[in-house]
């Protein structure tokens, strides 16, 4: 039987050692893929639970560039009214207007104004609806404020309204 030298023994345990710390080394970078799989499943999950959500609504929803009135985002009742418009400029699209509308409320949201909702009322030029919309300056993923807008058709409403005060109108005559 033949003698192990101390070198050899210490060479061993040195290459044990790196063995050892290589595998907790692999071990730390599975576990860490691991947590940041779970965590990117929990944000898809979140994103879908905010998508389906903003799909579910009955209301046109969208979000544009106050600097550029890029549309940037719509959601389905927007598209199925007016198409998918993503890209294009609001007030073209919304509008269709070839320059920013005189009623845009990004002065009621931006600025001074930041933080605050602005709700208001107009007659569509396009499909000649009414709606009454809320707007309200939001962070967009990327860190710039953007105006989302959700509007409210309440054209039912106002042809009612119009209808009970042209009524009351002859009824005084």
């Amino acid at each position: 039987i033949g003698f192990v030298g101390f070198d050899s023994v210490k060479k061993e345990k040195l290459w044990l050692e790196e063995d050892i710390l290589l595998l907790k080394t692999i071990a730390d970078v599975f576990v860490n893929a691991m947590k940041r799989k779970q965590a990117e499943e929990v944000l898809k999950f979140e994103r879908e639970q905010l998508l389906s959500i903003f799909e579910g609504s009955d209301e046109i929803i969208y979000v544009a560039d106050p600097m550029t009135y890029e549309v940037l985002y719509i959601n389905l009742t927007t598209k199925n009214t007016f198409g998918d418009v993503v890209g294009q400029k609001c007030y073209q699209v919304f509008q269709n207007q070839d320059l920013p509308c005189s009623f845009c409320s990004n002065k009621h949201i931006f600025g001074e104004n930041l933080g605050k909702t602005y709700i208001w009322e107009s007659q569509n030029k396009i499909n000649k609806r009414w709606y009454r919309s809320i707007d309200r300056a939001i962070r967009w993923p990327n860190g710039r404020m953007v105006r989302y807008e959700m509007a409210i058709d309440f054209t039912d409403h106002k042809l009612a309204e119009e209808a009970l005060r042209e009524g009351e109108e002859k009824l005084a005559r």
